[in-house]
């Protein structure tokens, strides 16, 4: 490749971190090895609508993400819904709910959850373990209030609540956290975001998993989105790259709703 083509290529992958890193690795031939940040904070803030509200979306298509850690870690349901821009493309208009066991806010193991508690950004549970149950309530009722196509859970740890949601014809769906299922689903996040073609309301512990989530593309170009340290929660993050994951199963536009049919005559 010329250099003025590696150049431009440089001067694109700038101002986000995972691009950056990929491209470094596929043309410069550096070598990524050590997991850095993966989204572009900037980018992420941009696609930030403080309007957005559930209600305005009241019985629309939406997929839903569950990530449910441990019992004494922050929790979370991502509620994505995809739709499309005047060029096909897809686009996504994401929510986040996360939960957290009251012990964890009063001892603020992150300095930020009482403010997010205060400001209804969390929602509570009492005592020192996260409450399943208020989690399997909320994703009822949000089977109700939306047509939920697909409820992504991870086996572990949440079977037993699948199994629970499913016998209520709540249409779960196992996502195991591999790389094969998180790869492409976390580079079209990134490419959403830095597009626009995504739209959230700027929850706070979802922007603060966002920005803890870290990782680095392999020779292959695959990348699993990862943790620095145990205590920058991603959790928001992984639900939502999940639920994305679930909207890119969805059939494109058809050509027909743009030009309607032909006739030959």
């Amino acid at each position: 490749m010329q250099p003025d083509a590696v150049r431009a290529i440089m001067r694109q992958a700038r101002n986000n971190p995972a691009q950056e890193a990929a491209a470094r690795t596929r043309h410069l031939n550096v070598w990524i090895g050590a997991d850095e940040a993966l989204f572009s904070m900037r980018a992420w803030n941009a696609c930030a609508d403080h309007g957005l509200t559930l209600d305005q979306f009241e019985h629309r298509r939406c997929h839903l993400a569950l990530d449910l850690a441990s019992k004494t870690d922050l929790a979370s349901i991502a509620i994505v819904f995809p739709g499309f821009d005047d060029n096909g493309k897809v686009t996504y208009t994401a929510f986040s709910r996360c939960y957290l066991n009251e012990a964890a806010v009063i001892e603020a193991r992150n300095a930020s959850y009482p403010g997010w508690a205060d400001e209804g950004e969390l929602v509570i549970t009492g005592g020192d373990e996260t409450d399943y149950t208020t989690i399997e309530n909320d994703i009822l009722d949000l089977c109700r209030r939306f047509r939920v196509e697909s409820l992504a859970y991870d086996p572990w740890g949440s079977t037993q609540l699948a199994q629970r949601l499913t016998e209520q014809r709540v249409p779960c769906v196992e996502f195991r956290a591999t790389t094969a299922n998180f790869s492409e689903a976390t580079k079209e996040l990134d490419a959403a975001m830095r597009s626009g073609r995504l739209m959230h309301d700027g929850n706070g512990p979802l922007t603060w998993c966002i920005g803890n989530v870290v990782g680095h593309y392999d020779a292959r170009d695959n990348v699993y989105p990862r943790k620095a340290r145990p205590e920058n929660k991603i959790d928001a993050a992984t639900a939502l790259i999940m639920a994305i994951a679930r909207c890119m199963t969805e059939p494109g536009p058809s050509v027909y709703s743009s030009r309607g049919l032909l006739t030959l005559n």
